[in-house]
């Protein structure tokens, strides 16, 4: 029994011996926070309370460089209320000086290993409502649908729109909390999904047709039905277009004083107006459609075909007046 201990009082001087030294420089060099503790990952060994405040807030209170896609975004940690707790790190680290954690240091130190640490996360606090106000205002200003296609006048074509950006917010917020309490990196890249354009759709070939009639200096009509799913595109399809209006009035006039030019060209018996229909070389020279024509008499809108007379052919005469006079046959 005897010899039991006194092997036990040698191995006890031994290590007490090998200790002995880890243990000095471990004093000589101990500050408020123990050697095998890591704070915020920041080693504080050494440090007296104020230095150690000093190390953990340093470069916490920078601003954040963040990009949304493209743009370049800053936020300042007083915008959404961030602040450091130092004060309750070094009262968690200080419950952790304890004489196992201690001679497990001075054994790893004598074998010259690494010592193993323990982590105390970063304490701190923040505004969330003011963080949640940040990130609407930022996902309302960068965020898009995806675009349809636009219309390219030029070409009279669709150009592929712009693939919308959706945030996912969840994701901003996590990683903007850790980039505030990592003073090494303050660049985050927000979370952006990207969604494809548009398709090209009946929907767009009316915003193509609409822009194209907005360059028309007058009022232009389209209706289209596209078949395969029934889709319709009406613009200022229920105009009525009245047939006495200023411009009709004119395109009539001139194909009336074609139609007697040409008669006296052809030295033909001009053809009772009350019964004639404007000539092929008239109508196509014609810029509209059609234009009505009433059997028996026609009304000439302003003064403006002298009376004339056309040899061995029955006589025909158009009195000028005014708007609604009507030709008198002889």
């Amino acid at each position: 029994m005897r010899k039991v201990l006194r092997i036990l009082l040698i191995l006890v001087l031994v290590a007490v011996a090998l200790l002995s030294l880890p243990y000095i420089r471990y004093r000589r060099t101990a500050g408020i926070v123990p050697a095998w503790v890591r704070i915020g990952g920041l080693e504080v060994h050494g440090a007296t309370e104020s230095e150690a405040i000093l190390s953990l807030t340093k470069g916490l209170d920078e601003p954040l460089e963040l990009f949304h896609g493209d743009k370049r975004l800053v936020l300042r940690p007083e915008t959404v209320g961030f602040q450091v707790d130092p004060y309750a790190m070094l009262k968690e680290a200080q419950a952790l000086d304890l004489p196992n954690h201690l001679v497990r240091y001075l054994i790893e130190a004598s074998l010259e290993r690494s010592p193993r640490t323990l982590e105390i996360p970063l304490r701190f606090s923040y505004n969330d409502a003011a963080l949640e106000a940040w990130l609407d205002e930022t996902i309302a200003a960068y965020d898009r649908a995806a675009g349809a296609p636009i219309p390219v006048l030029e070409s009279l074509t669709l150009a592929p729109g712009k693939p919308g950006l959706t945030t996912d917010r969840a994701g901003a917020k996590t990683a903007i909390l850790a980039a505030l309490a990592t003073a090494s990196n303050r660049t985050v890249r927000l979370p952006v999904a990207q969604t494809p354009p548009l398709p090209i759709s009946v929907e767009a070939l009316g915003s193509l047709l609409q822009a194209r009639l907005d360059e028309f200096p007058g009022i232009g009509s389209v209706w289209l039905h596209y078949l395969p799913t029934g889709e319709e595109i009406a613009i200022n399809a229920d105009v009525a277009y009245a047939g006495t209006s200023p411009e009709r009035a004119a395109q009539v006039r001139k194909l009336m004083a074609d139609e007697v030019a040409l008669a006296r060209r052809s030295t033909m018996a001009l053809p009772r107006l009350a019964a004639a229909r404007p000539s092929q070389a008239a109508r196509r020279r014609s810029p509209i459609a059609a234009v009505p024509w009433n059997i028996g008499a026609v009304t000439l809108p302003t003064a403006a075909i002298s009376t004339v007379t056309q040899p061995n052919s029955p006589s025909a005469a158009c009195t000028s007046g005014s708007p609604g006079s009507r030709r008198q046959r002889t």
